[in-house]
């Protein structure tokens, strides 16, 4: 991938019902560069998907990001344990054995039990759990059931595993106008109730992809340097996960195409002033996988 396959990828991920155009406007070159990138990235399976979900703002789901050293040595065993349990939505594996996992859990009870199954399938030693929640004043999933009726349901469904799907499209198979749907998907849009994506599978480009931790002088606020690395040196810098449990710390995802734009990267971010030090570490895998929130779409 080069940068402009990168930020593709990006808008993407956001949003990945977003015309071809807005994206070619954007990135300041034409419509049919960006459809031929999109088609290199599919061929090449770093974009293995289109998906929509309901958001994880509207369903208060919590995200638990799990981290550390496992001595499980059976990636292929770890991959198809992690892939059944319908909590875990991302694995990714970095060097000296280092796992990042990443669950979407109902309820925070639920947070002790995963940890102990993660920790137990991962064989993880002493690992780190990073915890951010969502909390958009839903009452979950029961509340999503309530609120969405028949047809809402039903063009989710027709959208889940190809979220570019016209509105011709869809109104044939639902019986119902294209104007319909528009309408009623407008709607799901200006409430934060569905979110469209992809299925993102970096390393599949035999670029480098880097996880930056990142530890901070005391009394910083992590959101405000957490955002400033990402306008500095995107789309080198891809985004950042702050925790609300672990204090005086963030965690950078980064992409590069050679070892030396990493070194230059690492060096640059050394230099920001609330940065105490930095930890680096290179995924050489990563998988993603469907758990019950993908279970509502089907």
């Amino acid at each position: 991938m080069d940068e402009i396959d990168v930020k593709i990828c990006m808008m993407l991920l956001q949003n990945s019902r977003r015309p071809y155009r807005e994206l070619a406007d954007s990135l300041e070159i034409s419509v049919n560069a960006v459809h031929k990138r999109v088609q290199k990235l599919i061929a090449t399976k770093v974009i293995r998907g289109f998906t929509t979900n309901l958001s994880i703002s509207s369903l208060n789901t919590i995200n638990a990001i799990i981290f550390g050293k496992s001595k499980n040595r059976d990636i292929e065993m770890l991959q198809e344990l992690l892939s059944k349990d319908e909590n875990t939505y991302w694995l990714a594996i970095a060097g000296g054995n280092e796992l990042y996992i990443g669950g979407y859990l109902r309820e925070l009870n639920e947070m002790d039990s995963y940890v102990e199954k993660i920790q137990d399938i991962a064989q993880l030693i002493e690992p780190t759990v990073g915890i951010v929640s969502h909390d958009s004043g839903q009452t979950g999933a029961t509340s999503i059931k309530k609120e969405l009726d028949k047809i809402d349901w039903r063009i989710l469904q027709e959208l889940h595993n190809d979220s570019r799907k016209s509105f011709a499209d869809i109104a044939e198979e639902l019986n119902v106008s294209a104007k319909t749907i528009r309408r009623r998907l407008e709607v799901l849009e200006e409430n934060d109730q569905i979110q469209y994506s992809i299925n993102w599978y970096p390393e599949a480009s035999n670029d480098i992809i880097s996880v930056f931790q990142i530890f901070l002088q005391a009394s910083v606020d992590k959101q405000k340097v957490g955002l400033d690395i990402i306008k500095k040196y995107f789309p080198n810098t891809l985004f950042f996960w702050s925790f609300g449990n672990i204090p005086n710390s963030i965690i950078v995802l980064a992409w590069n195409e050679t070892m030396r734009d990493l070194t230059h990267l690492r060096l640059g971010l050394e230099e920001f002033n609330e940065i105490s030090s930095i930890t680096t570490n290179i995924i050489y895998s990563g998988h993603v996988f469907d758990t019950w929130r993908e279970g509502l779409l089907e």
